[in-house]
């Protein structure tokens, strides 16, 4: 049947009313497949020389540029904390990158920056504490030696006390003689 309705394919050749299954033509190819084998191979050996140095090069490229994005900046944020530990708080990580790297280095900032604010409110309150410490010995001494003043103060009373009854017994006694 012909699809454009007129005898015709679609093409526009006339139309042979050939049956399904029918041989119309066949031909048989001979040729030596050495020379395909050649060149076959040939194509397959030019390719991996070119395949194989771009895989490599491609290969050390992607580390390169993972260690240049990811193990470096992790590197010397690694090495910063370090410094930070041994207990330098003043160094800050240089976080000039808007990925998450960059993110932790902000991170990181903030936070060394609040340890050092709770660092200096410590040593605010250690100073207050060591005045005050000083302050309450210093009391404590003028205390002890107002107590070692009284002290002194009751022991010559005493002994006035005892040379007026001392002195008033012996004025009874020569009184009581007379």
């Amino acid at each position: 049947t012909s699809p454009t309705g007129d005898g015709k394919d679609v093409l526009g050749f006339p139309m042979e009313n050939l049956k399904e299954g029918s041989l119309y033509a066949a031909y048989h190819v001979r040729m030596p497949m050495a020379p395909v084998n050649k060149q076959v191979a040939g194509f397959i050996f030019t390719g991996l020389l070119w395949t194989v140095p771009l895989t490599i090069g491609a290969i050390v490229l992607v580390v390169w540029l993972m260690r240049k994005l990811f193990s470096r900046p992790i590197g010397e944020l690694i090495e910063r904390i370090r410094q930070i530990a041994a207990g330098n708080l003043t160094l800050r990580v240089e976080s000039n990158r808007s990925d998450e790297i960059g993110r932790l280095g902000v991170s990181f900032n903030h936070f060394i920056e609040t340890v050092e604010n709770l660092v200096r409110q410590v040593r605010g309150s250690t100073a207050n504490v060591a005045s005050a410490a000083t302050e309450i010995a210093a009391s404590n001494q003028e205390i002890a030696n107002g107590t070692q003043d009284l002290s002194r103060r009751v022991e010559q009373i005493t002994s006035s006390v005892t040379s007026m009854t001392d002195a008033a017994a012996e004025v009874a006694g020569k009184a009581g003689q007379a």
